[in-house]
């Protein structure tokens, strides 16, 4: 087999080629770039004749990534996030501009780790600007992958190449069900917790570093039955349900806090599901890191 050793793409294939597979669709992907459908196809076949090898197949509906693809879906965007590493690096250097940040949390976290941060960013830095979204551990772990945030705090602790992770606490995770729910103001043995419904993340495989993992293995260990897990891919969904005392659910501390103060929960004592979560600061890993976003994760890690 002959190897391209020439392997220069035509311009733009990077960017093409990403909004395709986020889009689903040619259109979407046009929309995207602000592009005619016909001008995101010519781009695309183009991508495809360079390298040798379809990028995704066409199904009802749209677009699915093929094999080929996925191989090459994290250098495309490493690629496309180190150019916009360098455009702003020399946006600084030029403006001599302190910054902005863009910073994703996980929506419980904001109180307990993002608002201290803020507080001091506003004694300290008022000149910083931060543009904050609030989102689930896997997106924030995605959105600082691909370049589109800077900072993540979240639940995870991805094991991931491109990703710098550090621990910046631990976060209890409590046994939390309705006041009604039988289990209220029970303690509950090992032999207790097969006998109860549990709201649970669906699959530990597909969130194999969140606090929703953490948790299912727990009750996994103590030989919960499956048809007593159920599973629930969101931890606002979950956290609710056991609000309106569907079932049992081990959620972060902070999440249930105002809740357990306010009596809408209460806390399950369960000694055998004892465990915690680390509430991460997730970077991208050989990034350029701005001094805005230099001066954020000081307070972060500080505070």
């Amino acid at each position: 087999m002959q190897l391209m050793h020439d392997v220069s793409l035509p311009a733009g294939s990077f960017a093409t080629f990403v909004a395709i597979h986020h889009a689903g669709s040619i259109s979407g992907a046009a929309d995207r770039l602000h592009l005619s459908q016909p001008a995101v196809s010519r781009r695309l076949q183009a991508l495809e004749r360079r390298l040798g090898s379809p990028l995704f197949d066409r199904v009802t509906g749209g677009l699915t990534i093929t094999d080929a693809g996925r191989a090459l879906l994290p250098h495309a965007e490493r690629a496309l996030a180190a150019e916009a590493d360098g455009a702003r690096a020399v946006a600084e250097r030029r403006d001599h501009a302190i910054g902005s940040v863009a910073i994703g949390v996980v929506g419980s976290l904001v109180d307990t780790y993002l608002a201290p941060a803020l507080r001091a960013l506003v004694v300290h830095h008022p000149q910083i600007e931060l543009a904050i979204t609030t989102t689930t551990s896997v997106r924030i772990r995605d959105l600082v992958r691909r370049g589109e945030l800077a900072l993540g705090i979240s639940y995870a602790h991805p094991d991931d190449d491109d990703l710098t992770v550090r621990t910046i606490a631990r976060e209890r995770l409590r046994v939390v069900a309705a006041p009604e729910h039988p289990a209220a103001g029970s303690a509950l043995r090992p032999s207790d917790l097969r006998r109860h419904r549990w709201l649970v993340f669906p699959d530990p495989a597909a969130h194999p570093e969140t606090s929703g993992t953490i948790a299912r293995r727990a009750l996994e260990r103590h030989h919960v039955p499956v048809e007593r897990l159920h599973p629930i891919d969101s931890l606002t969904a979950q956290r609710a349900l056991a609000l309106a005392a569907y079932g049992l659910a081990l959620l972060p501390e902070a999440m249930v806090a105002d809740d357990l103060a306010g009596g809408r929960l209460v806390a399950v004592a369960a000694p055998a599901l004892a465990a915690d979560a680390p509430v991460t600061l997730l970077t991208r890993r050989h990034a350029h890191v701005s001094p805005a976003a230099s001066a954020v994760i000081e307070l972060l890690v500080r505070t």
